[in-house]
């Protein structure tokens, strides 16, 4: 699965953060740097801790 900038995102382990979008890249390209307006901050997650939601079932 392949997540770019402005997908919505949900993480994997941490349901209670809600749904989050994708903001950016780290500079290593390793990272996806999401923000949760629910629990109001962002940070850099792994690719593999987050599901894409997809628009049909927010």
């Amino acid at each position: 699965m392949i997540l770019k900038e402005g997908d919505k995102v949900r993480h994997a382990k941490y349901e209670n953060y809600g749904v989050g979008e994708v903001r950016g890249l780290s500079k290593s390209g390793k990272k996806l740097k999401v923000h949760w307006p629910e629990c109001w901050f962002s940070a850099y997650y792994d690719p593999s801790s987050l599901q894409k939601v997809e628009e049909a079932s927010q």
